[in-house]
């Protein structure tokens, strides 16, 4: 089985304006489609007049793809990484099933989805990065200080650089390493790390368990097995844990175990999650259940990221008071002591 990207630091690089931007381009699709117009004219309406600027250029490669006698599944893989397997196995199973447009609808309602998530998340870091950024432009206060004795901007600049760089160095190895196709067990081991960490590691875990129950709920809806929609909802839930167990899962599903009983053995869903799946599968009501999870977990790691996104905004806040409050008391402890001194 393939690699699994990871999607988590996906959402991370691609920005709440071109999720949204996506979101659009299937809805007009999926409209259009219902409203009876072919797909040709449908993305060469988008291609005039695109959601965004990228999708114009998008949508004309995937007339000309169509053009030539290529499936519209065969057009959009053919675009290379723009659209993920997910995005590729809906489209597949609304061809054959003969419901092209309410699957491109429910990708709308995915892209949207992950827009506003993406969107509270930027929300709620954004203030503590501001914070840290100011914080460390003004510290340490004596080199901050002889900046407007000298004004000699290139050594402050040095200075500051000396700083940021390392911190955005390590940044970017973590999102390249987390996002990268050959970093299986450097994504895994972060996992871990993440897990240990007080509110932030709940909220990611509470976050991708969201992203793996609406992944599922739209490949299940959209006719697509379960052999292929478990393994596809978990690379989407850029959980390398979950998709480690997802691999074990599988098997057992083609021989004829159901999910439910698997997951009641597993240990790396938690407790709801299982009960949950399990009992509405029984019922025959996973499409309801997968729904509530989504939203259910969803709510709760938003929730959880807004306290971990306080919290750092107040440890960063109290240790620029600490350092402030301790410079500042330095620097008279020094101005008297040099009176001292004289006298």
């Amino acid at each position: 089985m393939p690699r699994r990207r990871g999607l988590w630091a996906m959402a991370m690089l691609i920005l709440p304006g071109q999720l949204s931007a996506r979101s659009e381009f299937y809805h007009q699709i999926g409209s259009s489609l219902s409203a009876g117009l072919t797909l040709v004219r449908t993305l060469r309406m988008i291609s005039e007049s695109p959601p965004s600027a990228g999708l114009g250029g998008i949508a004309e490669a995937l007339v000309q793809r169509l053009e030539v006698g290529a499936t519209f599944s065969e057009a959009i893989r053919s675009l290379g990484r723009w659209a993920p397997a997910f995005d590729i196995a809906l489209i597949e199973s609304g061809e054959s099933g003969g419901r092209l447009d309410a699957v491109c609808k429910v990708l709308s309602k995915n892209y949207q989805e992950r827009a506003r998530l993406s969107r509270q998340i930027l929300l709620g870091v954004f203030y503590p990065v501001v914070l840290f950024h100011f914080a460390f432009l003004i510290l340490p206060i004596n080199a901050f200080l002889e900046l407007f004795k000298t004004w000699d901007f290139t050594a402050f600049a040095i200075h500051k650089a000396a700083i940021f760089v390392p911190i955005y160095g390590i940044v970017a190895a973590i999102i390249l390493a987390a996002g990268s196709e050959h970093g299986g067990a450097w994504r895994s081991t972060l996992e871990r790390l993440f897990l240990i960490v007080p509110v932030f590691g709940k909220a990611r875990r509470a976050l991708v368990l969201s992203r793996l129950s609406l992944a599922l709920d739209s490949l299940l809806n959209a006719g697509v097995p379960s052999t292929r929609a478990w393994p596809m909802a978990a690379a989407a839930s850029g959980s390398p844990a979950i998709g480690r167990e997802v691999d074990r899962l599988v098997p057992r599903l083609s021989e004829g175990e159901s999910a439910g009983d698997f997951l009641l053995r597993s240990r790396v869903f938690p407790q709801h999650f299982v009960h949950v799946y399990a009992t509405a599968e029984l019922s025959g009501r996973t499409d309801e259940a997968l729904g509530r999870l989504a939203a259910h977990y969803q709510d709760e790691g938003v929730r959880l990221m807004g306290i971990a996104a306080m919290t750092l905004t107040g440890l960063i806040y109290a240790t620029v008071l600490i350092v402030v409050a301790y410079q500042i008391i330095s620097f008279w402890l020094g101005y008297y002591s040099q009176i001292l001194d004289i006298q």
